[in-house]
């Protein structure tokens, strides 16, 4: 991907290096296209021949899309109103002498889980739930920042109560970002996450260091983030929020069946069923006994591609595999089964797969694939352009 930035106004791109990706056919895009995936707009990798992406004559090519950063001046619409009740209760610290405040040692800006004091009474290692938020917007994540300070005092802390009804090594992971275009920044998401880590821990759960030890994933719909399509392949259950609100509630790990995710409209977007997705998930892993190639600029990254692969079964290869090793592994029942995923911008490294009838699919075969559970050689073929132009020639 070829990017181009220009500091001044200009009627059109010029440069050996604009001249050089045209000829080695590189997409050139402006400033614009960056500023919006680093604003969260990821669609913006799929439309890099979109009007708004090919204009090199922009008054100012780094100016934000206003709908994309809308979200970060909602603190400034809405007032902050204080009582005079509470100004009246506010009572600052005295003010140290010069010798005193060197003696005093300055406090972490962020709270840490190491300094949450400890649960009254802690649940047995494979009682330990550990939770892992996914798709929220940051209004609704808001909701969940109740937490009391008078708990960094060790004031008010509730021992759990261990349920029956909780499945052994319960972990729960926290991600505070919005589906795959997040907007949540990174000192809210530290809020967040700091925040619902201490409940869970007074509640006397931990967080959990990755999808794959992650049994319960909350969300309120389904989404194709990446904690989403990792966790969908190895937890025991995908719940709403309700189900958090309810254990804070009853200051325990309470049973799921009554708050499972429900989505109908995602179901009908992708014809599947997010229970029967989970079920087949638990019978046996999608991509057991199987290896993937995948070609380096695959869109979602390689490693995120990799690590949905890895929690769904399967094996990502480091080295492109040869015509000969692709057809000892098909013709060879015994050996794993290679399947090769690819994009339009990668279409030079699968020449000789094109060329010899080796089936090359995209990305779909392993993002719809995970989140319906199901493995479909048909919808999702790559195909080469030239082929598919002389084709149409004849």
């Amino acid at each position: 991907m070829c990017f181009l930035f220009q500091k001044k106004k200009k009627k059109r791109p010029t440069g050996l290096k604009y001249e050089k990706a045209k000829e080695w056919r590189i997409p050139c895009v402006n400033a614009q296209w960056l500023g919006d995936i680093l604003l969260g707009n990821l669609e913006a990798l799929r439309q890099i021949q979109y009007g708004r992406y090919t204009t090199f004559s922009l008054q100012d090519p780094f100016a934000p899309a206003p709908h994309l950063v809308s979200n970060l001046l909602d603190a400034w619409r809405v007032p902050l109103k204080v009582s005079a009740e509470l100004l009246m209760g506010v009572r600052l610290p005295p003010k140290l002498k010069q010798n005193e405040a060197t003696n005093i040692q300055p406090s972490s800006k962020r709270a840490r889980i190491e300094d949450i004091p400890p649960p009254t009474k802690k649940l047995t290692p494979e009682l330990t739930p550990f939770v892992l938020f996914t798709g929220f917007e940051p209004v609704q994540v808001q909701q969940y920042i109740k937490f009391s300070l008078s708990a960094y005092n060790g004031v008010g802390l509730v021992s759990p109560a261990a349920s029956s009804s909780v499945a052994d090594n319960l972990f729960i992971v926290l991600d505070a970002s919005q589906a795959v275009c997040g907007s949540v920044g990174p000192a809210l998401t530290s809020l967040v996450c700091v925040c619902d880590a201490q409940k869970l821990y007074i509640l006397g759960g931990e967080v959990a260091e990755s999808a794959q030890k992650c049994t319960h994933l909350v969300s309120s719909k389904v989404t194709r983030t990446v904690k989403f399509l990792t966790a969908v392949s190895v937890v025991k259950h995908i719940v709403t929020p309700e189900w958090l609100e309810e254990c804070f509630k009853c200051q325990k790990f309470i049973d799921e069946q009554n708050y499972l995710l429900r989505d109908a409209e995602a179901e009908v977007l992708f014809s599947f069923s997010l229970e029967e997705s989970l079920r087949r998930a638990r019978v046996s892993p999608l991509f057991k006994a199987k290896y993937f190639y995948i070609t380096p600029g695959i869109c979602p990254s390689l490693s995120t591609m990799k690590a949905i692969v890895e929690c769904a079964g399967g094996k990502v290869l480091s080295k492109q595999p040869s015509f000969r090793k692709l057809m000892e592994h098909k013709q060879n029942k015994s050996l794993s089964e290679i399947i090769l995923i690819s994009c339009e911008n990668d279409l030079h490294l699968c020449r000789e797969y094109f060329a010899r009838g080796i089936d090359v699919h995209n990305a779909e075969f392993v993002l719809t694939g995970v989140l319906t559970q199901t493995l479909d050689y048909e919808s999702y073929p790559l195909k080469d352009r030239r082929v598919a132009q002389q084709a149409s020639r004849r």
